[in-house]
């Protein structure tokens, strides 16, 4: 079955795991384990997610509201549930094993990706300001030009290698 996203998907019992992937920046690191779970339940349900088919190592668990949706990690220093030694390279795949108490357990295929683009939020520390680009009206009024300003950085100290949106007015 396809399906429009980079990870993958499967049901346990009431939990629908949707999206799953670990993003990780090389064989051998810890991992971010990514996706959206689903509790269709009554009650909070615990699940568990272990590489390979669930017999050795130790697994890692979340809860999951009842009749909620829960981000298994988030980015930029959110909350994040870490996979341990990640045993590929980040474009190879890797088996998951995701489990609950009362309905068993699936085996999935799951990729691991690189730490870069929409994913770069999910490993190491704190996201830094982004540099941005404003439009600001020539002197001539016949031509615009970009501005670009120094961004504070997490000391709240400017850096004129990082631009910050720049104050504009309409003309």
């Amino acid at each position: 079955m396809y399906e429009p996203a980079d990870g993958t998907s499967t049901k346990v019992g009431d939990v629908q795991v949707n999206n799953i992937l670990v993003v990780a920046d090389k064989k051998g690191a810890d991992g971010t384990l990514v996706g959206l779970g689903v509790n269709s339940a009554a009650q909070p349900v615990e699940v568990s997610f272990q590489i390979g088919d669930g017999t050795s190592g130790s697994p890692v668990t979340m809860s999951i509201p009842a009749g909620e949706a829960k981000q298994i990690s988030e980015a930029d220093g959110g909350q994040r549930t870490t996979l341990p030694a990640i045993p590929v390279e980040p474009g190879s795949l890797i088996e998951l094993t995701v489990s609950t108490a009362g309905a068993g357990s699936s085996i999935v295929r799951v990729p691991v990706v690189p730490p870069k683009g929409y994913y770069s939020g999910y490993v190491g520390g704190s996201a830094s300001p982004s540099p941005t680009m404003s439009i600001t009206q020539s002197s001539d009024s016949s031509t615009t030009a970009p501005e670009q300003t120094p961004a504070p950085s997490a000391s709240g100290e400017t850096n004129p290698a990082i631009p910050e949106p720049a104050q504009t007015t309409a003309p």
